[in-house]
């Protein structure tokens, strides 16, 4: 008989609440379910390729087309940014070099222009100095109207 009330208990535990559940299986170890964060399934989910099936985003195709090309856009307009502002400074620096040899030719046409040495470097060519002072010459009003007469 003690075998039949300890079988009795078994079979009403069974069913109790705090007894085992109709749902588990008896002979089967208990599995502890791990609960993935959302960043994960999210990582899961992308890395799977899974999110390329769902129907919003064969939707959203030409959206991401678009951003796609805007996206090469932005990097060729950088790019090119970049170019100009190299060759820009390239410039700068032979507008300034071009500057100091514009100020450093006009110093020395300056020096050379003046009167001394101009009679300076003529002195060994023969050339002098002119001591009389230059005549201002005039014709008269009649020359002026027939030039043919003074040939």
């Amino acid at each position: 008989m003690p075998n039949s009330v300890l079988q009795r208990r078994f079979n009403m535990n069974a069913h109790h609440p705090t007894g085992p559940s109709s749902t588990q299986n008896l002979n089967s170890p208990a599995k502890k379910v791990r609960k993935r964060n959302r960043f994960s399934q999210a990582a899961h989910v992308i890395l799977d390729g899974s999110f390329l099936t769902r129907e919003k985003v064969i939707r959203l195709i030409p959206f991401i087309l678009y951003l796609m090309l805007l996206a090469i856009f932005h990097i060729a307009n950088s790019y090119r940014a970049e170019k100009s502002w190299f060759e820009i400074n390239a410039l700068k620096g032979q507008m300034d070099e071009l500057r100091y040899h514009y100020i450093t030719s006009k110093s020395e046409l300056m020096s050379v222009g003046r009167h001394s040495e101009v009679s300076l470097r003529l002195k060994d060519t023969g050339l002098k100095e002119a001591t009389v002072p230059p005549v201002k010459l005039s014709l008269s009003d009649v020359s002026l109207q027939n030039p043919a007469r003074h040939e």
